[in-house]
Formats: C-alpha cells, structure tokens, sequence
C-alpha cells in the first residue's frame, strides 16, 4: 500500500510541475497585429534611408577583383552568351545565327519594321473607328482610376487598424523623451563573464540570408515592460526570454523581473550590497540549480521601479516571492552573429550585451552604425553596459553598407523607446557595440 502511494505521489508530483516546455512556433493574434506594425515601420524607414543613396566608395572598393576583373568578365561574357541564346529562342530566331548582341539587334530591327508596318496598317483601319478608340482609353483610365483608390483605401484601412496603437506609443515616446536622462543616470555595469575571443567577437554574418524578415514566434505577444529606473536590464531581458517561451507553448506567465534580479546576483542574496546590475546567465544557473520550481509570479513579488540606496537587490523579500512557478532546465551561450541568426530561425530569442551609442536613444525603425555619433548629447552610464533581447531580423538592403541584416530587438524602456519598444540593430552596429560577453539563449524551461 504503501509503495502504490509513493507511486501516486510521484505521479501527481511529476504531472503538476515536471512539464519540460521547449521553443515552438505558436503566436497569438496580438504578436501578428504588432508584427505588422513594427515591420511597415521598419520597411518604411529603411525605404526613405536608402530612396537617394548611391555605392559608397567603400561599398564600390569591396567591389573590387584581386585578379583585375578577368574573372568577373568571364562570367559576364557568358552571361551575355546565354542571355542572347534565350532572348534568340524566346523571339523564334535560331541561337545559331546569334553570335553577337549586334546580330540579335539587326534581327530585331528587322522585326520591329515588320510590325510598325502591322500597326501602321492597323491604324488606318481603325481610323474611322475614333469613338471605339476613346472608348478604350476611358475604360483604361477608369483602371487605373480604381488601381488608385483601392491602394488609398487599403493604406487608409491600415492606419485606421493600427490608430490607436500608433497614438499610444507616439504619447509614449513624447513621455519617454522626457525622462531618457534618467534612464542614462540608473543603469551601470554588466558583469564579464566568459569573454568571447576577438575573432568571434567581431565575425560578421557568412550565412546566405534566405528570408526577408524573421520574428521568432510568441516574441511580441507580451507587453514591453518598464525598468524604469533601476540597473535592472538584464533581468528584465531574462525574463522576457522565459516568457517567450511559456507563450509560445501557450502558457501566459507574468514572471517576477524582482526576484529574478535577486537570483542572478548570488552575493546580494543574504545581504544588502550596493553593486549595480547583473548577468543573466547566474539567474539562470540559480534556477537550474534549484530541485523544485522556483521563479515566482509578479503578482507573488511585484517590481519596484525605485532603487533602495545599499540595498540593490531590496532584501529580504516578501515570503510569497520563493512560491515558485517555473524553473529554467537548459540554456547554452552563442559566440558568433552566424549562431544568432540560427538561433532566431529556430524559434528561438537571443540575450545580447553591448554598449550603447548616442544615437541609441532617439532611435525609431533603425539603429545604424554610420550616424551612432550623431547626437550631440553626451556618452553616459548606458555606454558602460546594457541589456536586450534579439527577437528576430530583417534583411538589409547592400546600398545601405551595415550588414546582411539588422536585429530587431525588445528593449526595457517601455513603448516610448523606438518604435513601440522595439527597433532594428544593424549588423554593423551590433558588432561594434556588443561586450565582450557571449550571446545568451533558452533552450528549455520546466513549469
């Protein structure tokens, strides 16, 4: 009897909090709605960035052969080749008579005599026929006509869809604006933990994008929420990170970013210290260390947004804090920005360190490397350290000269930041900016 009841035991212990969630591809109808909006931003500031740009001359000298061109002119020579023998084919001529563009040329003049002379001929058939004519042009303007309208009513449609959100954050950013100082004067350090090399550190993308844009699953179907004024970023991106993954395998969890930052920093546990900011991964080797579930609700172990001078991590906290609800399982570190797009394409979100450029904080669609100085306000606390989250990417036009893609990212500065909390980090800036610190992602979570 007594066996049958440890077994029921078990049992019912394993069935409430031994469920092993991991990355899947679930989004609710909020994360498409905020898809939408954010990528027609980003597309609409990536289109008015690069409308009047030409090759730079560093995009022209990378253009540049080793061997003077002759490779490339063979490939040219026999693209043109090829090119003739199915424009030959495709006008009915034999590609044997083409040997040149000048022969294709003489054939086609030939041709296009001949059939002036049809339409010439057709014209004057068609002279008494002026009102038929007419006709014709009404009914194609007509088209056009309604080819304008449909698209002015769609984009209308759209604005009209999406208005109130663009007011919220618009009202968002105005207060956002307002109190950036603040934000500059809170946030301090992260902490250096297992330097990547200088060769990783600074690999750019060898991977061939194939998708014009990529948002990893569930990523934006939580609201972005607020540090406000504490050195809290890493736990705020840690947390997001987790439940990402609790919604992507439909699991909607407020997790407490209080407690997490207590448990990532492991010597302000048992007594107060002064040390600002912390480092994800010790919040989640805390988690991975604990034999029960152990990260707790907001609701359990609300946030304060205000710091407690000595007292980083507010201790002792509220009892109800420790009635944990989750548990990290697995997690791995990244070296290179070739990983982080793998990742992303397998549904799964990237933490990233880096420091923080001017042109950080008045950020829109896009952060780019070439105008990261073009701020006049001056460099602060935020150019030591800070925290995000890589949430997916979008790929760059080559004109622009920053990268293969930019990484769109969820900040912690509320909606107010960016385009409603989110922008896109090019390649170029990411790679400058970045601490030495390695990627961090989630693999497997236990609820």
């Amino acid at each position: 009897m007594n066996i049958k009841l440890s077994l029921i035991l078990l049992l019912f212990s394993y069935t409430s909090f031994g469920a092993v969630l991991i990355p899947k591809s679930y989004s609710s109808p909020k994360h498409k709605k905020i898809v939408d909006l954010i990528t027609k931003s980003f597309y609409d500031e990536l289109y008015d960035l690069v409308k009047d740009l030409k090759p730079s001359e560093e995009v022209k000298k990378a253009n540049v052969s080793l061997n003077g061109g002759k490779r490339g002119k063979m490939i040219i020579e026999e693209m043109k080749r090829k090119n003739r023998e199915r424009l030959a084919k495709m006008r009915g001529y034999d590609p044997k008579d083409i040997k040149s563009g000048e022969d294709l040329v003489n054939v086609q003049k030939q041709d296009n005599k001949d059939l002036l002379k049809k339409i010439r001929d057709k014209q004057k058939a068609l002279s008494d026929s002026r009102q038929d004519s007419e006709s014709w042009q009404k009914e194609a303007q007509a088209e056009i006509d309604a080819l304008k309208k449909k698209i002015i009513a769609e984009h209308t449609a759209w604005r009209k869809k999406y208005s109130q959100e663009l007011l919220n954050w618009k009202r968002d950013k105005l207060e956002f604006e307002g109190d950036v100082d603040k934000y500059k004067d809170t946030l301090i350090d992260i902490p250096l933990v297992l330097p990547v090399d200088e060769k990783d550190l600074k690999k750019d993308i060898q991977l061939k994008i194939k998708k014009e844009f990529q948002i990893v699953s569930s990523s934006l179907t939580g609201e972005i929420r607020n540090q406000k004024f504490r050195p809290t970023c890493a736990a705020f991106s840690g947390v997001r990170q987790i439940e990402t993954l609790l919604q992507q395998n439909r699991r909607d969890m407020d997790l407490s970013e209080q407690f997490f930052y207590w448990a990532s920093k492991p010597n302000c546990q048992t007594s107060q210290c002064d040390s600002k900011g912390s480092w994800v991964g010790k919040g989640y080797q805390y988690s991975l260390n604990q034999s029960s579930l152990n990260l707790s609700l907001e609701k359990d172990c609300p946030y304060s947004p205000i710091s407690k001078a000595g007292n980083e991590t507010q201790i002792p906290l509220k009892k109800s804090c420790f009635q944990g609800k989750v548990k990290v399982k697995n997690f791995s570190y990244l070296k290179t920005l070739d990983e982080v797009i793998n990742a992303i394409n397998r549904n799964k979100t990237v933490f990233a360190s880096v420091t923080l450029s001017p042109n950080f904080y008045n950020a829109k669609s896009i952060v780019m490397n070439k105008n990261k100085n073009i701020s006049k306000k001056r460099m602060d606390s935020h150019a030591v350290g800070h925290a995000l989250l890589l949430i997916g990417y979008i790929k760059l036009p080559k004109i622009l000269n920053e990268g293969e893609v930019c990484f769109v990212t969820a900040n912690s500065w509320g909606e107010g930041w960016g385009t409603g909390g989110t922008s896109c980090l090019t390649e170029k800036w990411l790679l400058e900016q970045r601490k030495s610190n390695p990627f961090v992602v989630l693999e497997e979570v236990e609820v």
